[in-house]
């Protein structure tokens, strides 16, 4: 059966910033989720699954542009470090139908 759904949350008082939104058209599922890390990137998991493939997910970072030595969401100081900046693709997950069942 064919759905949608999507939400969002958004605080900046408390440094929250989160979503996950989803389609199916009944044979297939593809969605992506996300959330603002405490060093101020934003950590994206995109999916899809269905029964020959099963479920595969690119969980990729975005940089907010947030710079390191100043104080990200939810008032975290962020380290003086390497950032990453773009988006890196960093992990792509593929999970055997029988391991969902």
């Amino acid at each position: 059966m064919p759905y949608e759904f999507r939400y969002g949350v958004q605080d900046k008082y408390n440094g929250n910033d989160y979503g996950h939104e989803e389609q199916s058209n009944g044979d297939s599922v593809t969605g992506r989720y996300y959330v603002l890390l405490p060093d101020g990137r934003r950590q994206i998991v995109s999916y899809t699954a269905d029964h020959q493939r099963g479920y595969i997910a690119t969980i990729t970072y975005e940089n907010t542009g947030i710079h390191p030595g100043t104080h990200g969401a939810g008032g975290n100081m962020i380290p003086k470090s390497k950032g990453v900046s773009g988006v890196l693709p960093l992990l792509r997950l593929a999970v055997p139908e029988e391991v969902l069942c």
